[in-house]
């Protein structure tokens, strides 16, 4: 019986969170004021297409402080997938990814791709989250989630 990603939790910052079963990123932003205290509260909720999060798990995975050839996403993300690969293709996901995660603060440089090198994850806060594949059925999404599929950010604000 194996263990398959659920999600995976980054300090950068706030804590993310990212759902792979949702394709949704979420941040939580506690803002303090002046004397120190919790003033606001901020969630930012992303969600992103399924070759995003397939492109976004592999790397989180695989290239965290190490690279990893375009070769390799090539084929674990898309071909794996019977997906169409291309140079071009992982180019075009790579740049939305990046910008759709600036949307959500997270650092320029989090993922980064040298020529003749490949694909790379600087960042140490990162944990993986695994479910055991025996417990799919409860990772199943209902129809009402696949529904929703806007982006949005709340910001709360505490009253004293």
């Amino acid at each position: 019986m194996g263990y398959s990603p659920y999600g995976f939790l980054i300090e950068i910052d706030d804590t993310v969170h990212i759902d792979v079963k949702k394709n949704c990123i979420y941040r939580f932003h506690d803002a303090q004021n002046s004397n120190g205290k919790p003033d606001d509260i901020s969630i930012g909720v992303l969600y992103i297409n399924n070759t995003m999060m397939s492109l976004l798990s592999y790397l989180l995975i695989h290239s965290q402080n190490k690279f990893i050839t375009k070769e390799e996403v090539l084929k674990h993300v898309w071909d794996e997938h019977n997906l169409s690969s291309s140079g071009t293709r992982l180019w075009q996901v790579f740049t939305n990814l990046k910008h759709k995660l600036l949307l959500l603060n997270f650092p320029e440089d989090f993922i980064e791709y040298e020529k003749r090198k490949g694909y790379i994850i600087r960042h140490e806060n990162i944990i993986a989250l695994y479910y055991q594949n025996k417990d799919i059925k409860k990772m199943k999404m209902t129809k009402a989630s696949h529904s929703r599929r806007s982006s949005v950010f709340i910001n709360l604000r505490q009253h004293a």
